[in-house]
């Protein structure tokens, strides 16, 4: 059989038809499409993931950090609850009150540890006031705000027990009771002195002059001030003890025979005074309490709120008007809501807390408000931050003390 090779040699040369040069390219876009598309799906897709991880971060290392907090909030002082030893009154001092004195109106049942205001001012005005409470389907009423007051105690490892006289005599090393005057609620409202002895040695003292803060490193320990009894202000001479609902303001103390503050000869001494607003629970309340040994812990006070975004933590430790020597943590970042609700009656205190993504959503789109997000004054989330991807968390804390 005969080859034509020029006929085969040219058919070769030809190349593509132009029909053939269309499929070819529909069938390469519509490729590219689906891979364009499907890589803009996971790039979406990991956007997204990444909004929603970032903003979860946020708000459990918010609780995470809080629970300890808020948990011992209230221990060892008033609470209100019975609404006789109020707890702004237990810290009142007529001058330069501490924080704690502000938080809530005197000898009422609202206000105490745990306090929500309306703005950031320090006038009590700026507090929740029981007219603006919440009411509920069920009638009960709560209380609401965007900002977060509270005191809680810090264990500080350290333990004292009852007085003990040193002077050698017919009395050396007999228990006394730790109680310099007569144990009358007279006496107790005026400031009742009351002596504590550590347990261990003039170490102790030291351990509670330098104590830090396990949230940001700083010293919280006992700040003194001999010359002049105006410290009430200061949060760092405030302890307080579990078992008792009485804080005790420390106005001196003796350290390894060195005579600081009363001149006593008695080394390794406390000398405190009850609050002055505080309620006596018994006459026999120190003796009887005390008789075992008890923990020193030391008050703590701050609030919480949302600046521009960043949540703070405020911290008080000289008293509400020194905003020079407050101390302010930046807990989390991308926070667009923060709201509060107390139940005093059932002491149920609650968390909102909304955080949003890095990257805002495509334009022309929009984030749904959150459906657990309360409707109550105050608590809205801005209209330009639904712009990006929301997540929203709520927790609960029983208050127990």
């Amino acid at each position: 059989m005969h080859i034509d090779r020029k006929a085969v040699k040219k058919r070769s040369a030809r190349g593509f038809s132009f029909v053939e040069i269309l499929i070819g390219l529909l069938i390469v876009s519509i490729v590219g499409v689906v891979i364009v598309q499907t890589l803009w799906m996971v790039m979406a897709l990991f956007s997204q993931t990444e909004d929603y991880t970032v903003a979860h971060q946020e708000i459990e290392q918010t609780l995470y950090r809080l629970g300890g907090q808020i948990t011992n909030a209230g221990l060892g002082m008033p609470n209100n609850k019975m609404g006789v030893g109020s707890f702004a009154s237990a810290f009142h001092d007529p001058a330069t009150p501490p924080v704690m004195g502000i938080m809530g109106a005197y000898n009422e049942n609202w206000g105490g540890p745990i306090t929500l205001a309306n703005t950031l001012s320090l006038d009590k005005t700026a507090f929740v006031q029981p007219e603006e409470n919440i009411t509920l389907l069920d009638g009960r009423k709560i209380y609401g705000g965007p900002v977060l007051y509270y005191a809680w105690s810090i264990p500080t490892g350290v333990h004292i027990r009852r007085a003990v006289n040193r002077t050698p005599g017919p009395d050396y090393d007999k228990d006394l009771a730790p109680v310099s005057v007569a144990l009358l609620d007279s006496d107790v409202k005026s400031g009742t002195q009351i002596r504590f002895s550590l347990l261990n040695d003039a170490g102790d003292i030291t351990r509670l002059e330098q104590f830090r803060s396990p949230y940001d490193g700083r010293p919280i320990g006992l700040s003194m001030n001999n010359t002049a009894n105006d410290s009430l202000a200061s949060t760092r001479r405030w302890i307080t003890f579990p078992t008792l609902r009485v804080p005790f303001w420390v106005s001196c103390w003796n350290n390894a025979g060195d005579n600081r503050g009363n001149g006593s000869t008695e080394n390794d001494t406390l000398m405190t005074e009850m609050a002055p607003g505080a309620e006596l629970l018994s006459d026999d309340m120190f003796t009887r309490v005390f008789a075992n040994y008890e923990e020193v812990h030391l008050v703590q006070a701050c609030r919480l709120y949302v600046e521009n975004g960043v949540l703070i933590q405020e911290f008080f430790d000289t008293g509400y008007e020194n905003a020079s020597n407050r101390v302010r943590v930046e807990m989390a970042q991308g926070i667009v809501g923060l709201y509060f609700t107390f139940d005093a009656e059932r002491r149920l205190l609650t968390m909102y807390i909304a955080a949003r993504g890095n990257d805002p959503i495509p334009v022309g789109k929009k984030t749904s408000p959150p459906l657990i997000w309360p409707n109550y004054p105050g608590a809205a989330i801005a209209s330009a931050d639904l712009r990006y991807r929301v997540v929203t968390s709520m927790m609960t804390w029983r208050i127990r003390n």
